[in-house]
């Protein structure tokens, strides 16, 4: 079957909507994970490393695939190794006000990370 190309570029335009909101869901699990780790008092691999959780991935693969022209794509890697890097500070924190304070600048970092795929999603 073959498609017109407005109907193409549509279809595409959807693809990539539904590839930032998944990127976008798997960044709000992960927080829910860190918060869990950080209730538990355990870590896994993931929360330190920016690569190994499910935008990690998306950004070296089919995140860069769709967006590695687009300046929001670009502006992501940063808040989101800050957040990778706040949670695993948080986690180590022995003192519950270093812990607060780390969770108050890792969720501004998340904030930043939501509004890029605010970004790319518009």
């Amino acid at each position: 079957m073959l498609l017109s190309k407005s109907m193409q570029s549509v279809l595409e335009q959807h693809a990539d909507l539904g590839s930032v909101e998944a990127a976008r869901a798997q960044h709000l699990a992960w927080k829910a994970r860190v918060y869990e780790a950080i209730d538990a008092n355990s870590g896994s691999a993931e929360i330190g490393d920016p690569s190994a959780c499910g935008v990690g991935e998306w950004l070296q693969g089919q995140g860069r695939d769709q967006f590695a022209d687009n300046q929001a794509f670009r502006a992501l890697e940063r808040p989101h190794q800050e957040a990778h890097r706040l949670a695993e500070q948080a986690l180590a924190a022995e003192q519950q006000s270093q812990r607060n304070q780390l969770l108050e600048q890792l969720e501004t970092a998340s904030d930043e990370v939501m509004a890029c795929f605010a970004r790319l999603a518009s």
